[in-house]
């Protein structure tokens, strides 16, 4: 059982406070040890970031297609030799409007700096990692995809590789399919601002439907700072 081997640590960000579309500033770090962890080796730290919606966590949670949960492909792959043995971390990137693609932003908040300038030496304090970034990886689905992309250009001097699946990219043919959904239910509701009070209003298991779904993407990647006024009332 890879739960044996899962550690959830909860780190105070300093960086993330003060930014009303961020939510919690306190955030929990999921990080999947090897097996066998021993503090006499120094382990290669991959870093595992979440698409949109994704808590980090929920990449654990979760069966696969062929019917595993990544925590346990993961330690089948690394008893069998297939995969180095490794430190597995899933850092959390959600925001009140569900992510936030690992970057700065003046409104979301310094994502970027925030896993770069907190989470990683945070997390070479706490286990036995090669600490530097030959030994970090940076790997990430979706809008995770994204996010690795953007850290490994912007602060090339992290992780020393980048694995990048289904990165978000070309946007303006990749969000066309979201537009129109997203303007039906802001008219529907009056508005960016009427949409959101309708929608935080909802039951948590009615959240969401795939217009809803649309719509508050869209503005999650638009980033718009008048927003956060709704947020906050």
């Amino acid at each position: 059982m890879f739960q044996e081997s899962l550690r959830y640590l909860r780190y105070e960000s300093s960086l993330l406070n003060g930014f009303p579309l961020v939510g919690s500033s306190s955030r929990l770090l999921p990080v999947l040890l090897p097996p066998g962890y021993s503090s006499q080796r120094r382990y290669p730290t991959i870093w595992m970031l979440d698409g949109y919606l994704g808590t980090g966590r929920s990449m654990m949670s979760e069966s696969g297609f062929l019917g595993e949960s990544l925590g346990t492909l993961l330690m089948r792959l690394q008893k069998t030799e297939v995969l180095p043995e490794a430190i597995f971390v899933f850092p959390d990137p959600t925001t009140v409007l569900g992510g936030s693609q690992f970057i700065d932003s003046s409104v979301n908040g310094p994502f970027m700096r925030h896993l770069i300038e907190e989470l990683v030496p945070f997390v070479d304090s706490q286990f036995s990692t090669v600490a530097k970034a030959d030994g970090r990886v940076v790997c990430g689905h979706s809008s995770g995809g994204y996010g690795a992309l953007m850290i490994s250009m912007l602060s090339p001097g992290t992780f020393g590789y980048c694995i990048a699946s289904a990165a978000d990219s070309a946007f303006e043919l990749s969000m066309a399919q979201s537009f129109p959904m997203a303007a039906m239910r802001f008219k529907k509701y009056g508005g960016e601002e009427g949409f959101l009070k309708y929608f935080f209003a909802l039951p948590r298991p009615d959240k969401c439907s795939k217009e809803d779904f649309h719509a508050l993407m869209t503005l999650a990647m638009a980033q718009r700072r008048n927003l956060a006024k709704v947020v906050e009332s």
